[in-house]
């Protein structure tokens, strides 16, 4: 069981030939955000104890947050290039996308927000600045386009990156 677990995390975050189907990058994907979550959870615990109290929330993303989407990104780069060979993509085409997807989060984090409270319980969050909205919006398209990954089918066939995956 250690063996073929090691060898699927291996071929899905070590090797970067080959291809990567949908499914696989959706494994990768909800495997990544685990790691993810689990290291948040962590360090928030273990952050907020000592500094969010003194120093806002917005700091928590700046110094732990960020940090954790680049180790998400450099974690996910291999399965993402392997996924646009499958598209008969070059693999760089994931460095440009992880690049903007940090990029994005950072951006969407560091619009401020304000929320209202419904009559009805809900809460509504928005920009404070309304004209911040189209920095949100460019900020979002790196999310639809790892969207568009996952719903995109690979090429049939060989292709110049090898054979169809498994």
């Amino acid at each position: 069981m250690i063996s073929v677990t090691g060898r699927w995390l291996w071929k899905t975050f070590g090797d970067c030939s080959g291809r990567l189907d949908r499914h696989g990058l959706l494994r990768a994907l909800a495997l990544a955000v685990l790691i993810l979550v689990v290291l948040s959870v962590a360090l928030f615990l273990a952050f907020t104890l000592r500094t969010t109290i003194l120093h806002g929330p917005r700091n928590w993303f700046y110094r732990i947050e960020l940090p954790l989407w680049f180790a998400l990104g450099a974690l996910f780069l291999r399965p993402l290039a392997r996924r646009f060979h499958d598209l008969d993509r070059s693999g760089l085409h994931a460095v440009w996308l992880l690049t903007a997807l940090i990029l994005g989060e950072a951006t969407k984090a560091g619009i401020e927000r304000t929320s209202v409270h419904l009559a009805s319980g809900n809460t509504i969050s928005y920009p404070a600045d309304l004209h911040n909205w189209p920095l949100f919006i460019v900020a979002t398209i790196p999310e639809l386009a790892a969207i568009a990954l996952l719903l995109w089918p690979g090429t049939k066939g060989p292709n110049r990156y090898g054979p169809p995956p498994a």
